[in-house]
Order: structure tokens, then sequence, then C-alpha cells
């Protein structure tokens, strides 16, 4: 019924974009956050060393099928320094992204989240979310929620429990379809990186933030810790 119809626009929706990566744009519609107060933009930032280590395990872990059916996309990294390179020469994945974000910090409709908040203090960091989006959150949701949100329940629902749901069937009409089961659940780590760099990669990084984001001093170390932000 048109009551139905008109209730079912009211509901508050969740949503994501393949447009998400980018940084607030008065060019793509819904992006803009200034004329679309009714939409909550909820970004989740990391340090962006991270950035470029989960690239390179998120990349090179699709399949040799995957990529023939996509004609080779996406190539695989020969060596984390291309990764790296990656991100600093797509700077507007990276440091446009993070800077964009920051940039509107302060509007009522966005809430920045920091993975490493997510992994050390995740009540408090769901209560957050949960008190922007307006939802009141009950024990047991919360307790749900955690057991939900945790490494091990993710990684064992994808290898172990039921791989098959979270599969991508693949296959173009008229030929044999596979399903590809990519595991993009690594470590679950934030602090990884420091491992995956070389003395001569940070170096690089360093000169990289410092040209994209020399003059944001707070979001770089906002970025580099998380924590709360002014």
């Amino acid at each position: 019924t048109q009551a139905k119809r008109e209730k079912a626009k009211s509901r508050p929706v969740p949503a994501m974009t393949h447009f998400s990566h980018m940084s607030p744009s008065r060019n793509i519609y819904g992006m803009n956050v200034q004329i679309h107060p009714n939409i909550k933009y909820l970004v989740t930032l990391r340090n962006l060393k991270e950035v470029a280590r989960s690239l390179y395990s998120f990349v090179n872990n699709f399949s040799p099928e995957f990529r023939k059916i996509w004609g080779g996309f996406p190539p695989p990294f020969s060596s984390p320094e291309d990764a790296v390179d990656l991100c600093i020469d797509k700077k507007e994945l990276t440091f446009d992204h993070a800077r964009g974000w920051w940039n509107v910090r302060s509007e009522p409709n966005v809430l920045l989240v920091h993975f490493a908040d997510l992994k050390t203090h995740p009540r408090a960091t769901i209560e957050r979310i949960a008190s922007f989006l307006d939802i009141s959150v009950s024990d047991e949701l919360m307790n749900v929620t955690l057991h939900k949100s945790a490494f091990d329940y993710m990684k064992n629902r994808v290898t172990t429990e039921h791989p098959e749901v979270y599969g991508c069937r693949n296959g173009r009409p008229g030929e044999p379809s596979f399903v590809s089961i990519v595991d993009h659940i690594n470590k679950g780590d934030s602090d990884g990186a420091d491992e995956f760099f070389t003395p001569e990669m940070e170096q690089k990084f360093r000169i990289a933030i410092e040209k994209y984001l020399g003059e944001y001093p707070d979001l770089i170390q906002w970025l580099e810790t998380g924590g709360s932000y002014t």
C-alpha cells in the first residue's frame, strides 16, 4: 500500500557505495555531506602504512581462475614495494581520501572511526557508533555484536563453517561456472606494518605523508594511533 511505501522510505537504511573510497565530493551525488544532512556518513580509516600492507594481501589473494575471468585483473603485486608505490601514486585512494574526510569531521552527520579503536576498544567504539546512528543497544545486542565482529568468529565463518556462503560464483554465459573462496580475513591485527616495511619503503612513505598531509599534523597523528579527535 501507499502507506507502507511511505513508511519504508522514512526507515533508515544502511548502504555502502563504491564511491566510499573517495573524498567527499560536490560532483558525486550523495557524497556532499553538507547538502545531505539526513545522510549519516560513517567512515573507517586506519594507519596508512597498514593500508599498504593490507592492500598487498588483498590483491595477492585472488585466484588465477578469478583473474582469468576478469582479463587478468587485478594483477598481483610482485613485491611489497609495488603495493607501497601504488598507495603513493594513487593518492586519491589514500592521502586525499583521509584528508577529505578529515576536513568534514566536524559536520554533525560525519563520524570517523579508526580501525585500531575497533580492535582495542570494541565496546566503546560500538557504543560511539550506535550513539551517532541513534541506535539503542541493549546488553544482549552488544554481546551479539561483539561476538560476531570478533576476528575468530569471522575467520571461522569464512574458512571453516560456511565457506560456500561466502564464495563468489564466477563464469561467463555458456561456460562452466566456479565458486571462488577468497579469504580476505587475514590476521586481524592493526600493528604489523613495521614488519612489512623495509627502511627504504619507510623513508619513501614518510616523504609522501609529509608531501600530501604535512599541513595536517593532527590527522597524521590520529591516523597513526587512533583515539579521539577534535
